[in-house]
């Protein structure tokens, strides 16, 4: 079913009709390095629940090319991707993940609202990712905007691998950020 409702958004792309979407699967979050403070191994975390709020959860960018725009479209899940990637993120800090909120317990909320990756005829490869990550600690709520955004120029269309790498590394970073605001909240 996935499949061919992704040919059909094919078809809505103009001038994509000789060639079929660029179908790609995002790597498996991989934390830089296990970066455990004894400080935290006792801090829980609660993530509440991760939201893909784009308007067509498996769309995540585009090519233009020959006039038209060709879609980029993943197998992923990206809100379960994040989830889990965040959980990781999480463990590598030394914060244990827990099933349910409490008292002195880092709660999170996190809604993503942008991820697109665009491939230009002046042959530049822009990806961009905008978060929403909601903090409760405590009785005390923050939320924080993330935007992060990458820029690489390319002789000829990127490989897909290279299109993979650009939209892991943006969703990437913002998990680091998010692991690392949760770490810092006292």
């Amino acid at each position: 079913m996935r499949y061919v409702l992704s040919l059909a958004l094919a078809f809505f792309f103009a001038g994509c009709f000789h060639q079929d979407p660029d179908l790609i699967t995002l790597p498996s979050y991989n934390p830089k390095a296990m970066k455990i403070h004894k400080s935290l191994s006792l801090q829980k975390v609660f993530i509440k629940s991760v939201q893909d709020l784009r308007g067509n959860s498996i769309v995540v960018g585009s090519y233009e090319l020959d006039g038209g725009l060709c879609p980029v479209l993943t197998t992923n899940d990206i809100a379960t991707w994040y989830y889990d990637a965040l959980k990781l993120a999480i463990a590598s800090e030394g914060m244990v993940n827990v099933d349910k909120a409490g008292f002195d317990v880092k709660n999170v909320h996190v809604k993503l609202l942008t991820l697109n990756l665009k491939y230009d005829k002046n042959k530049n490869l822009t990806t961009k990712v905008y978060v929403n990550a909601r903090y409760k600690y405590n009785h005390k709520e923050q939320s924080e905007n993330i935007r992060l955004s990458t820029k690489e120029h390319f002789e000829s269309l990127p490989s897909r691998s290279e299109v993979e790498f650009a939209i892991y590394n943006v969703l990437a970073q913002s998990v680091d950020k998010i692991s690392l605001k949760l770490a810092n909240i006292k």
